[in-house]
């Protein structure tokens, strides 16, 4: 009993020539409930994306200026950006002398 619930765990896929999922001797998943609903939604979800698109937030009245106060906003962003990438500067360029530099302090004259 024990051995026929083990090999009945494991689903045993039929051996077939060249890849499993492509092909004319393909394994062909069965298209279960779950995954209708999932297709249908999804495609309920493209259509209210679509047709959120299709209607403008702002008329072209509303639209005409409204970027006008932005600039200041855009300067301060700029300003970041580039304190930023200043912060993240490359260490200054060093020889191999100056990294070896230390070495040298028991060396004396003769």
């Amino acid at each position: 009993m024990r051995l026929t619930n083990f090999l009945l765990f494991y689903k045993h896929h039929k051996k077939v020539p060249g890849l499993l999922y492509e092909g004319k001797n393909r394994i062909v998943h069965k298209i279960t409930e779950k995954m209708k609903h999932r297709a249908v939604r999804d495609m309920l979800t493209q259509q209210r994306n679509i047709q959120l698109l299709s209607k403008p937030y702002l008329t072209e009245e509303q639209e005409f200026g409204h970027m006008r106060d932005s600039g200041k906003e855009w300067e301060q962003f700029q300003e970041r950006r580039r304190k930023r990438q200043e912060s993240r500067a490359l260490p200054p360029h060093t020889t191999t002398e100056q990294h070896l530099e230390h070495l040298n302090h028991t060396k004396a004259w003769e």
